[in-house]
């Protein structure tokens, strides 16, 4: 599945959040970048991609680990309304029925939000917590690089490779080690499964149709959230 699809599908979903939050008396302003960047986190760096199933873990996972690594924050930007934004989600599966029932209970996740949220800004304020991709944006923004100009950026990835751009190497240097140990933050679906037998492809469709979030979202898997992103400046 292309990107272009993979995001597409994924705005339509968050799309029918905000609407269905917008008819919920007293519900705040969603901040969609936050719903997207869940979803994403759910879909592209969990090993089972399970955009509808949510454990404690997740939760933790995504505020204090995905988010700061990959959600860029540029400077003058108000910080991603990330732990409300993961509130709201969880109550919109649970209400829609798209929660899958092999997760945990609603009360459950959202004590594991209240418990995490306190942490979250720290985290995501945590220079040696970003990846790299997030670093080096940054770092451009920082200095006045135009992050819409392929010839600014261009620019000033040769001034990094010549060590004219300033930077806490330190910092760099935590980065780099965690994401030799760690790796990527985009999960491989790699986990073994036992053998099956499947049906034929006209049942799969139909049983598909019928669970609500497979029929959602059949054959639409989501992508990431559409943020800034600069890879780091090649070694000469």
């Amino acid at each position: 599945m292309a990107p272009e699809t993979e995001q597409a599908a994924r705005d339509v979903l968050v799309g029918r959040l905000e609407r269905w939050a917008g008819q919920v008396p007293g519900s705040a302003a969603v901040d969609t970048f936050a719903v997207a960047a869940a979803l994403d986190y759910r879909h592209g760096g969990t090993v089972d991609g399970r955009l509808g199933l949510w454990e404690p873990r997740h939760v933790q996972a995504f505020l204090l680990d995905w988010a700061p690594r990959t959600v860029t924050v540029l400077p003058g930007e108000e910080l991603p309304g990330a732990p409300d934004a993961l509130r709201l989600l969880l109550r919109y599966l649970d209400a829609t029925g798209l929660a899958d029932p092999r997760g945990t209970a609603l009360d459950t996740l959202l004590g594991a939000v209240d418990d995490t949220a306190a942490g979250y800004p720290q985290a995501m304020a945590d220079r040696t917590r970003w990846g790299l991709a997030k670093f080096w944006t940054t770092l451009a923004a920082e200095q006045g690089v135009d992050l819409g100009s392929p010839a600014a950026l261009a620019r000033f990835s040769k001034r990094a490779r010549q060590g004219e751009i300033p930077y806490d190497e330190d910092v760099l240097q935590a980065i780099a080690a965690r994401h030799m140990t760690e790796g990527s933050p985009d999960a491989l679906r790699a986990e073994p499964q036992l053998p099956v037998t499947l049906p034929p492809p006209e049942t799969l469709r139909a049983e598909a149709g019928r669970v609500g979030l497979l029929g959602m979202l059949q054959g639409s898997p989501h992508g990431r959230a559409g943020k800034a992103g600069l890879s780091p400046p090649p070694a000469d």
